[in-house]
């Protein structure tokens, strides 16, 4: 063994039964202690995120279970389902030729593509109507079947409508129905089909009665709608002496002629009578005039106050016979207001307009033919108007240019037919001019009626003939088709039975079953992985170093790797293998990091006086005590490691010392100090066992009695390294820590819980315990650490994990 290894054992030393020369017993600053770093809440602290690579690190925590467990969960699933997935079934299929366009004897009935494809449709959900399967569960033969015995009634249909199986070939239709019973799989396939035949077939005819009757009605109720206009026009005909066209035209024509000629007569009586009211107004407007003697009197208005204005016109306007402009325009409104022609006309066209009320429809030929010549009878009406009104202004013109040349020495026109009539011969031939004009009037209005009425009866005439020989068209239609469905009726049925359900096959794959049971399996089994991987991230174990320094404020001064299990049967630490021999580099990094970080520690006194602590057992306290001591012992420092951990000592066990007498015999007075430290096989250290405690030894922590002793030993040793108990399952090491200058708090990864870790380190933080940092055992990534490139990793973490459990099972 090389004597200058840190790790190795250097020849034994003298006990250290004395203090070093010149050495004080008294404790050096000990009370110059780190400043307490804040706690993060505990909600923050312990706050967790799910995401998958904390499930796939929980997994591997895990991996020796989820090979065990999802598998034999898997397997066991698919056993189950095997059986229960899919059961094997039966069928039997029957064919049906299904005449897709129709059966006919001599005629076409004229069925579409789309019209097949619907016809399909219609009778595979007539297969599974209810009129269907309710005369099929009726039949004898389905009584005492096993696949339907123990189903009620309702569950019967629920059971025979959900299980009908069609399918189509051109206009083939299969038909079947499985069931687990191959014996029955023809006998319900058979029956249902012959319930379908029937109603089908029977549905089928029906339907063709059915049409052929509608068919036939309609044809005598349009024979009878024909008759009924036949006599209609034969009544009309009567009335009018014939229903030729050409008569009609020419009666038409003679009508028409005849208004026309009363309008001429009555244009010339109304123009007499204009000249005569012309010849009136200016004899009277003489007499006025000689009454008067030089000027015509004033104008009265409506209210019988004279006109102011009449006595200012000129001298032209006032002389005798003379009229104004204002009085030629009133003229023309009243004769306008008794125009014979313009008052015939109006009769006409209300004449018109009446007749057009009688039509419902508005697009009867007749109404558009009357409403055309409504519209010309309304150009025409206007016309005569301004014709009327041109002409009479044209006479009181004539007639004041008269008066005016008949003032002068010239004399009067030939062309006034009244220029020497008197006054009474005037009115006489004016009242005689108005008897005819009423007589003209009245003859016209009724020779007017009579043609509007003529001319709507002609074109009713023409519609009715029209519809007529529309109708018998029809109705030779409807003759002909009533033949041809009765030929029709007698075509055979659309759906005939090729082949009976006979031939019995297997319905389902057992591949697929097989399938089906290996899917769930594998679903059970991915669970199984998800389930234990949520089990395990639940735990809130600590296996992200990051979580101890971010999440919870602590400070990670160091991590040991997992080492292999050791292979020889001895526990102690002072005879390793070759295999730990291997380790020792890595080990040795690993503790001398943890040794920097206490020699050097920020304090302004370095810490001599250590307490090594976890928050539950089996978290490497000892095995992380153990070493350190012995790193600091081969750098030349007198160590003292005491084991304060009375319920489950285990130094004496890795330095092959003896468990007594030790602390629990000095608490005693049975020994003292220096009587109860062992040396050890390492050069400058030496333990102090725990000796055999008891419950009252424990209660003796609460005397200050530990504080004592380490202050002896601070004379003789340069470090002192205890050993406690865990924080959390008992107080020892809350009491132990009053009498210790700084405490390092061991986590071991994938094992700790987050949740503990945090109520220990509070509780450390809360009895004034400084922690100078937390230690990670079990650890896994050396290159986070810096100890790559030693090249001592590539075997493996596993020797001192194994060793660590080894010597705690062994104090256990």
């Amino acid at each position: 063994m090389n004597p200058t290894d840190p790790v190795s054992a250097p020849p034994r030393d003298s006990h250290p039964s004395s203090p070093r020369p010149g050495t004080a017993m008294t404790r050096v600053a000990v009370d110059a202690r780190p400043a307490k770093p804040a706690l993060p809440p505990r909600e923050e602290a312990l706050a967790t995120t799910l995401e998958l690579g904390d499930l796939l690190r929980a997994l591997r925590r895990r991996w020796l279970m989820a090979a065990i467990v999802a598998p034999l969960t898997a397997v066991l699933a698919m056993v189950v389902a095997y059986p229960l997935v899919i059961k094997e079934r039966y069928s039997s299929e029957a064919t049906l030729q299904l005449a897709l366009f129709g059966r006919s004897i001599v005629f076409n009935n004229g069925v579409s593509m789309g019209d097949a494809h619907a016809y399909m449709r219609t009778q595979s959900q007539l297969l599974r109507s209810p009129i269907v399967v309710e005369d099929a569960l009726k039949d004898e033969k389905y009584k005492g079947l096993k696949t339907l015995e123990d189903l009620n009634e309702n569950e019967r249909f629920n059971w025979l409508s959900a299980n009908i199986q069609s399918s189509f070939a051109g206009d083939l239709m299969m038909v079947s129905i499985p069931t687990p019973y191959p014996e029955e799989a023809s006998t319900l396939t058979n029956t249902l089909v012959n319930s379908y035949l029937r109603f089908a077939n029977v549905l089928e005819m029906d339907r063709k009665m059915d049409e052929f009757s509608q068919l036939r009605d309609s044809y005598v109720k349009f024979n009878e709608s024909l008759n009924t206009k036949r006599k209609e026009l034969q009544k009309l005909a009567e009335q009018y002496g014939s229903g030729d066209p050409i008569i009609l035209e020419m009666r038409y024509q003679f009508h028409q002629n005849k208004v026309a000629r009363l309008e001429q007569l009555l244009e010339e009586v109304n123009q007499r009578i204009r000249l005569a009211e012309i010849r009136r107004q200016i004899l009277l407007e003489e007499q006025r005039t000689n009454r008067t003697g030089t000027g015509l009197t004033p104008r009265r208005d409506a209210e019988g106050k004279s006109d102011s204005n009449a006595a200012s016109r000129s001298p032209a306007a006032t002389s005798p016979g003379r009229l104004d402009s204002r009085e030629i325009d009133d003229l023309v409104e009243e004769y306008l207001q008794r125009d014979r022609n313009l008052l015939t006309a109006q009769v006409r066209l209300q004449t018109i307009k009446d007749s057009m009320k009688k039509f419902r429809n508005t697009q009867d030929p007749s109404y558009k033919k009357l409403e055309t010549e409504l519209r010309y009878r309304e150009i025409d009406f206007l016309r005569l108007q301004n014709e009327a009104r041109e002409a009479i202004r044209r006479d009181l013109e004539a007639s004041r240019l008269g008066n005016r040349l008949s003032s002068s020495p010239r004399s009067a026109t030939p062309n006034d037919l009244f220029a020497n009539a008197t006054l009474e011969q005037i009115e006489r031939s004016l009242r005689e001019d108005y008897e005819w004009a009423e007589l003209l009037q009245q003859d016209l209005q009724q020779q007017t009626r009579l043609l509007v009425t003529h001319n709507s009866n002609s074109f009713k005439i023409e519609q009715i003939k029209e519809e007529l020989n529309t109708a018998d068209r029809i109705s030779e239609l409807l003759s002909n088709r009533i033949e041809e469905m009765r030929v029709e009726l007698d075509a055979p049925p659309r759906i005939t039975l090729i082949n009976p359900a006979d031939a019995v096959r297997i319905v389902g794959d057992p591949t697929k079953r097989l399938k089906l049971s290996g899917m769930i399996g594998a679903g059970v089994f991915f669970a199984s992985l998800v389930g234990i991987a949520l089990l395990e991230f639940y735990s809130n174990r600590v296996d992200n170093l990051n979580v101890l320094g971010a999440s919870m404020g602590m400070n990670v001064i160091g991590a040991i790797p997992t080492l292999p299990r050791q292979t020889n049967s001895s526990r102690s630490i002072s005879k390793p293998n070759d295999r730990q021999v291997v380790w020792e580099g890595m080990l040795r990094e690993s503790i001398n990091e943890i040794r920097s970080h206490v020699l050097h520690a920020n304090m302004p006194t370095p810490p001599r006086v250590l307490l090594v602590t976890s928050s539950m057992p089996r978290e490497g306290k000892t095995t992380l005590s153990s070493y350190l001591a012995v790193s600091m012992a081969s750098c030349g420092h007198r160590t003292l490691l005491v084991d304060c951990d009375f319920r489950r000592p285990m130094s004496h066990q890795l330095f092959g010392t003896q468990k007594s007498p030790g602390l629990a015999e000095i608490f005693r007075n049975e020994i003292d100090l220096w009587s109860a430290i062992q040396t050890t096989s390492f050069n400058l250290l030496s333990t102090l066992a725990a000796g055999e405690g008891d419950p009252q030894t424990i209660e003796l922590l609460n005397h200050n009695l530990l504080a004592g002793l380490i202050e002896q030993a601070r004379g003789v040793f340069d470090f002192i390294i205890i050993d406690s108990a865990p924080v959390l399952p008992v107080s020892d090491t809350l009491l132990v820590g009053r009498a210790v200058d700084a405490a390092l708090f061991v986590v071991m990864r994938n094992q700790s819980r987050r949740d503990r870790v945090y109520d220990a380190y509070e509780r450390l933080h809360r009895f004034g315990i400084p922690v100078l940092g937390t230690v990670v055992t079990a650890a896994t990534s050396p290159k986070r650490y810096g100890y790559d490139p030693y090249g001592y990793y590539s075997y493996g973490y596993t020797y001192y994990y194994q060793h660590q459990r080894a010597s705690e099972d062994g104090a256990a």
